[in-house]
């Protein structure tokens, strides 16, 4: 029945000696299994540690587990002859009348699934980097912020019209996420979420750019529609705050960036100036807000402390 599995399994005794080595082991591992039976364990491992990419790596991981009654997946490792694969080495204890007789040793092929996971994770990744939405908020993502920029910043230069960017980020976010653990900082960062689609225009674009970062784009928008947008995201986020399980401490600093024509800069440039902005305010601590206005001349800084 060992013969005729397609694993290649391994039989120790209670001393450590190499009892069987069924044949598909040789096939995986390049060696004569008639050769290994009756030696030491430690010298059955460093045989199929030989076939690996990584002998010192294996050894380490399969060899530290001695005959204890746990068992389960101990290591992965990348064959490299008689020909590349990835091999899964499992082993688990032969137990009778509550002692540890032996360890049964597994070697399975996982070549095949290991490819399928691969392409699996793949093709996720290419969707979400062709998809124009952010899967957490369901806000539009950093790809399609940066084609609206874009656009806008065409428009604005045809048309002669002021706008701005802004950048939100939640307030020591990493410790946050420390502190609450994954699920209740995804929670904030869709509380976040919520909060900026009820402050913005209906031609306003917020989108989630980052990590815990946000941004806006808002088209004809000067300094004052910037401040204005800015008092209604403290107030948005206040109420967000009032929410179960949502932290009373839950703040965001603000930095923007407003263009006005006929300044010469990209969009890249006014977005690069939101993001300053964004550090200038950081710095000065929690719920704090610094703009920069970039003209044909200059750029302005002004500088907002706590709000």
């Amino acid at each position: 029945m060992l013969e005729a599995s397609d694993d290649g399994l391994f039989v120790f005794d209670a001393e450590g000696t190499c009892r069987m080595i069924a044949r598909r082991a040789g096939e995986l591992f390049d060696f004569e299994p008639a050769s290994y039976v009756g030696k030491s364990r430690r010298e059955v491992l460093e045989a199929v540690a030989r076939a690996s990419d990584d002998p010192e790596g294996f050894l380490e991981v399969a060899g530290s587990r001695e005959l204890s009654s746990e068992g389960g997946a101990e290591a992965e490792l990348d064959v490299i002859r008689p020909k590349s694969r990835r091999v899964l080495w499992l082993t688990y204890p032969v137990v009778h009348d509550a002692r540890v007789r032996g360890r049964l040793a597994i070697a399975r092929d996982v070549t095949r699934e290991r490819s399928a996971e691969r392409s699996i994770r793949q093709l996720q990744a290419r969707v979400v980097e062709l998809s124009p939405y952010d899967a957490l908020t369901g806000l539009p993502n950093a790809r399609r912020f940066h084609e609206e920029l874009e656009r806008e910043h065409l428009r604005s230069e045809r048309h002669w019209e002021a706008y701005a960017v802004m950048r939100v980020a939640i307030d020591d976010a990493e410790n946050l996420q420390g502190t609450l653990g994954r699920a209740t900082f995804e929670r904030l960062l869709d509380e976040a979420a919520v909060a900026l689609r009820g402050v913005r225009r209906d031609y306003d674009l917020v989108a989630r750019i980052g990590e815990s970062d946000f941004a806006l784009l808002l088209p004809g928008a000067a300094t004052d529609a910037v401040d204005a947008i800015r008092e209604r995201i403290d107030a948005a986020i206040a109420i967000r705050c009032e929410e179960p399980g949502v932290p009373q401490d839950f703040t965001v600093s603000i930095g923007a960036a407003v263009w006005l024509p006929p300044a010469k800069e990209a969009a890249a440039t006014v977005l690069a100036a939101a993001s300053l902005a964004l550090e200038s305010a950081q710095e000065k601590g929690p719920r704090s807000f610094t703009s920069r206005t970039i003209t044909e001349r200059n750029l302005d800084v002004a500088e907002g402390g706590e709000r």
